[in-house]
């Protein structure tokens, strides 16, 4: 696509005083933008540098969808395994946007959380847990080279109380493998 001419801002409002904001009626990905300026007052006008711009790279998509959490028991030791999908306005089934993935767990009640990398993939196992907690996880996504979403809301899941087993020096935790328990 080539689109050639001067186009003037078609919202000044739904970004706030000072601003212009272009909608995806607007705008379309592997198009570049080159935006300038112009300013006008009782002193006389004045234009700003132009900029070029790839929509791709400034888009912020919404975070992800429908994360859910499942117990799993792999040999004793229980883990979460994170599901979720891509935010619904993004084209992934079309294959030329890719969205990359992040999430984030920490035991309900704690400040800190611990970050991972998911890359492309749109689940995760996190292991390492421990035992009769409550675990809480976000997601959020990027396309290619753009800007992280905001993280999805949390989803939580309570780990069971699981014994020590004597034989281990290390004592790891051991749960009986039963049904894997889901929530969200």
């Amino acid at each position: 696509m080539h689109y050639i001419g001067t186009f003037e801002c078609p919202d000044y409002r739904s970004a706030g005083e000072h601003s212009c904001f272009f909608d995806r009626i607007h705008t379309s990905v592997w198009v570049s933008y080159w935006v300038r300026v112009l300013a006008s007052n009782a002193l006389g006008n004045t234009s700003s540098d132009t900029l070029e711009v790839d929509v791709e790279n400034i888009v912020q998509p919404g975070p992800p969808e429908n994360v859910s959490l499942v117990l799993e028991v792999l040999e004793g030791t229980p883990y979460l395994h994170v599901e979720w999908r891509p935010p619904a306005e993004t084209d992934v089934s079309s294959g030329w946007v890719t969205v990359n993935y992040q999430l984030r767990v920490k035991a309900a009640g704690q400040m800190d959380w611990e970050e991972y990398v998911a890359g492309k993939q749109s689940h995760f196992n996190i292991h390492s847990l421990h035992s009769g907690e409550r675990y809480e996880v976000q997601v959020r996504c990027r396309l290619d080279h753009g800007h992280w979403s905001i993280w999805s809301p949390a989803s939580s899941l309570s780990l069971p109380h699981c014994e020590s087993s004597p034989a281990s020096s290390l004592s790891l935790p051991h749960c009986e493998s039963s049904p894997a328990s889901s929530l969200s």
